[in-house]
């Protein structure tokens, strides 16, 4: 929440310069300004005004698309915890034994025939009816 709040402020701060900027020159005030002083003494450029300008507003539009982003840091951040659980939980089987049933040939085929299938979660929306799929040995 802190962050978002920041990403939020800085947003606006961003905006109120390139807007301020936008006020000025549709009032012709650019005369009133610091920066006109610098120019007519010969301090500074009209091509350095573009160039601040310029990465003010690009400043401007990449604050706010990156405060738009905010809320999904946190899902990612709390998402990430419950895949460190799994990936730090161990096993009930051990993949390295050589205990339990060995099936003495195997030829390799597979097949499945009519399955059907809908997740527990949407019972209401089919995933596979009557599936039939084989897959032959080395394929």
């Amino acid at each position: 929440m802190h962050e978002e709040v920041m990403y939020e402020e800085a947003s606006q701060v961003a905006n109120d310069a390139v807007g301020s900027i936008r006020t000025v020159a549709s009032f012709c005030a650019e005369q009133k300004m610091f920066r006109s002083v610098l120019m007519e003494h010969g301090k500074a450029t009209l091509g350095e005004d573009f160039k601040v300008f310029f990465c003010l507003t690009i400043t401007a539009i990449g604050v706010s698309q990156t405060r738009a982003l905010a809320p999904d840091t946190n899902k990612a951040k709390d998402s990430t915890a419950s895949i460190f659980e799994i990936l730090d939980s161990k096993p009930t089987i051990d993949s390295s034994s050589n205990e339990g049933a060995t099936l003495e040939t195997v030829k390799g085929d597979f097949e499945l025939q009519k399955v059907s299938f809908r997740y527990p979660t949407r019972p209401n929306i089919q995933i596979f009816k009557d599936l039939c799929l084989s897959i032959p040995a080395g394929k």
